[in-house]
């Protein structure tokens, strides 16, 4: 899926500049609403 490998390369970019994951998530979870 690349859709899931976008957003995996993402969260390694978020993370090595220190975004904590929790927000990555919140940001996800607004983006993509269950």
């Amino acid at each position: 899926m690349t859709d899931a490998r976008a957003l995996a390369l993402t969260e390694k970019s978020l993370s090595e500049a220190g975004v904590p994951s929790g927000v990555l998530d919140e940001l996800i979870a607004k983006m993509f609403p269950q």
